[in-house]
């Protein structure tokens, strides 16, 4: 028969010392997560922009980058659409700011949380509502055209224009939350 000693099941790490490694094990595992998500594909990025293909150090990617015209007319392009989104964003956020805080108007509460909306709807559900709204063969093209007579529709839409009308009526409530 074998020694009883010998068969008994080792013990049980303390309670205290269960749930440090427990703490530990999930704090690593975010950790890891992140890493993997959020630090290797910066890293990864900053690697290939300081390297070649071979994989040796270099600053041709630069070079390359800023004697391009097109990269340099897409980098001009996206600063001043940055540029003007904040400005846009910022004077409508707090336009909205101040006319919530200093002034009583019926609706008011009403018109508060709507300003939310952009925040709480995901942003293809507002990329489709202007394109259904101010697109080519949108509600707003198509009585002007049927009301003064168009013969093409305006853009209102398609261009940095667009885009910059949608990033600011869809940023603007971080503006207005924060003011």
């Amino acid at each position: 028969m074998a020694d009883p000693v010998a068969l008994r099941a080792a013990p049980l790490a303390p309670p205290r010392i269960r749930t440090r490694l427990a703490a530990t094990g999930g704090f690593a595992a975010i950790w890891g997560f992140l890493f993997l998500t959020l630090l290797y594909p910066l890293l990864r990025i900053f690697y290939d922009a300081f390297s070649n293909d071979a994989g040796a150090l270099t600053l041709e990617n630069f070079r390359e980058f800023f004697t391009d015209a097109f990269y340099l007319r897409s980098l001009v392009n996206s600063l001043l659409l940055g540029f003007g989104t904040v400005l846009t964003t910022s004077v409508v956020g707090i336009a909205v700011a101040i006319l919530l805080v200093r002034y009583e108007f019926a609706g008011r509460n009403l018109f508060s949380y709507l300003t939310l909306l952009p925040i709480i709807s995901p942003p293809l559900v507002g990329v489709l509502g202007f394109v259904f709204i101010l697109g080519r063969a949108g509600t707003v093209n198509v009585l002007l055209m049927d009301s003064l007579g168009l013969r093409h529709p305006i853009n209102f839409m398609y261009g940095v224009h667009g885009v910059l009308l949608v990033e600011t009526l869809h940023l603007f409530p971080m503006i207005t939350l924060n003011v």
